[in-house]
């Protein structure tokens, strides 16, 4: 009996804080669509994630994607730049920690497709398509959420970042999956 309940508050104990962190994460990506449609929350979501003690790498994408809403958000020329050059920074970061994750190569590419070419910022296009692309073969994004995955083959599509055969390929995915790949 005394085995049983110690093995039942183990379990407890050490699946509490996964259970936390896989809520906090699922949290902080409603919150981040949030901010996508309205970002008046930007400020108290980018405070959030700079408490997070140790983030993991799609914790630091998601602050450089919130920090490159943040220059959508300032009003000083100054404050803009500086929270773009913060958001590549973190990107930096964050794929440094997980290279081939596709939802950090989905955020950094999502951020720089709408980062004016001008400003030089947009660099890695190419590259995180490729990943998410090369992932396609891999099978790695039929572990994603199906909205998640939607989303990010919508985007693609309409990014017009993409080749013919490329535009196949995720189409292939989408139909797959059954899956649409209409936008919203």
């Amino acid at each position: 009996m005394k085995r049983k309940l110690f093995a039942i508050v183990f379990v407890i104990l050490i699946g509490s804080p996964l259970f936390v962190f896989g809520s906090n994460l699922n949290e902080i990506r409603m919150e981040f669509y949030q901010i996508t449609i309205d970002s008046k929350n930007t400020p108290q979501l980018l405070e959030k994630l700079y408490a997070i003690d140790n983030p993991n790498a799609v914790i630091l994408a998601y602050t450089a994607a919130t920090e490159a809403i943040m220059a959508k958000v300032a009003w000083n020329p100054y404050s803009k730049f500086n929270y773009l050059f913060k958001s590549k920074e973190t990107f930096e970061k964050a794929i440094q920690q997980n290279d081939k994750n596709i939802e950090i190569r989905f955020l950094r590419f999502s951020v720089e497709h709408h980062i004016p070419k001008y400003l030089g910022m947009s660099k890695n296009l190419q590259q995180d398509k490729q990943v998410i692309l090369n992932e396609l073969d891999n099978n790695s994004l039929m572990t994603m959420n199906e909205e998640m995955l939607n989303y990010t083959m919508r985007f693609l599509i309409n990014s017009n970042q993409c080749s013919n055969e490329e535009l196949s390929r995720i189409r292939k995915v989408l139909s797959d999956k059954q899956l649409t790949s209409k936008p919203d």
